[in-house]
């Protein structure tokens, strides 16, 4: 199974260190998914680790983004885990209880997301918001008031190498434009 690539390519977190945290979660955070920060997790060795909550009806924004480095872990039969290995950013997939980072996406921000960071088809929306009940974000005619709100720019392409005889592979992005959190 492929997992969501992201590049940040221009947000305000880049220079604004209180737009970057690290948290945890109870589930599975998809590099791209969305949530709420609400305070520390409480568990020992954690006191600066906020715990990510899933997005519900009344808090649909000011949210956050899980955004990790996509080094893709590889477990041997023996149990030996192997870091870096694996250069395709689509095999990376944080674990439930892992430290992620993440960061506070801000209207005018630019990020580029693979097409299965989204729920739904693309088709003809031009509008990605946040819902209630879940970490994606859903395809939409309009934005959402009230929501993290990104808007469709352009379609491109991420170049993934395979480390195969048979070449690259071509990803689909969506380059979105934060319209509002």
């Amino acid at each position: 199974m492929a997992y969501s690539v992201i590049v940040p390519s221009k947000t305000m977190a880049t220079n604004i260190d209180s737009l970057n945290a690290s948290v945890v979660s109870g589930s599975y955070l998809e590099n791209g998914n969305v949530f709420r920060l609400d305070g520390f997790s409480g568990s020992t060795g954690y006191g600066e680790v906020f715990f990510a909550n899933v997005p519900t009806a009344g808090s649909l924004n000011d949210l956050w983004m899980a955004l990790a480095p996509e080094i893709v872990v590889v477990t041997a039969e023996d149990g030996t885990k192997y870091k870096g290995i694996n250069a395709d950013p689509r095999n990376f997939r944080n674990g439930i209880g892992d430290v992620v980072d993440a960061f506070k996406p801000q209207p005018g921000d630019l990020i580029e997301m693979s097409e299965d960071a989204f729920s739904g088809a693309k088709s003809t929306n031009t509008h990605a918001n946040s819902r209630d009940g879940y970490h994606d974000l859903a395809w939409g005619t309009a934005q959402v008031a009230d929501s993290l709100c990104l808007k469709y720019l352009s379609t491109s392409y991420l170049s993934i190498g395979s480390g195969s005889s048979i070449g690259d592979a071509r990803l689909t992005t969506y380059i979105m434009q934060v319209l509002a959190n």
